[in-house]
């Protein structure tokens, strides 16, 4: 929670591109899952699950302003209401697949992540493609 109020995610949100930002800090997120199961040590688990966390609570905040850059002005509560459906749903069914993995294989659920997140990024280079041709536009 401190993460998001620091000057550092202030700085990001207003300096970067917001879907340029998130590609890069969901890479870092699927690159801290990997090494966080892939070295056994319980240090190394801990220490690739503090940088998850604090680059995902960094997201957060370049997500809100990634929506509210789509957002016109009669459609921000549309999109708001969509983006929090959205992410409760995710969370949901996130945490029920992560919990059935979990059962077949402890490291599942983190390669899982990874992959999630590497997908992510990819869907953030394509939105950052899109918002660069419609701000062209314009």
């Amino acid at each position: 929670i401190a993460t998001n109020f620091t000057i550092v995610n202030m700085w990001l949100v207003k300096k970067f591109n917001g879907a340029s930002t998130i590609a890069v800090t969901t890479i870092i997120c699927a690159v801290a899952s990997i090494v966080a199961v892939a070295f056994g040590k319980s240090a190394v688990f801990v220490g690739a699950g503090a940088v998850f966390f604090i680059i995902i609570n960094m997201v957060i905040g370049v997500q809100q302003k990634v929506m509210g850059d789509l957002a016109t002005e009669e459609t921000s509560e549309l999109v708001s209401a969509n983006y929090n459906s959205v992410d409760n749903l995710a969370a949901a069914f996130s945490a029920l697949i992560a919990a059935y993995l979990y059962t077949m294989n402890t490291s599942f659920p983190f390669y899982l992540s990874a992959v999630s997140f590497v997908l992510a990024a990819a869907v953030a280079v394509i939105l950052a493609k899109v918002m660069k041709t419609k701000e062209t536009k314009e």
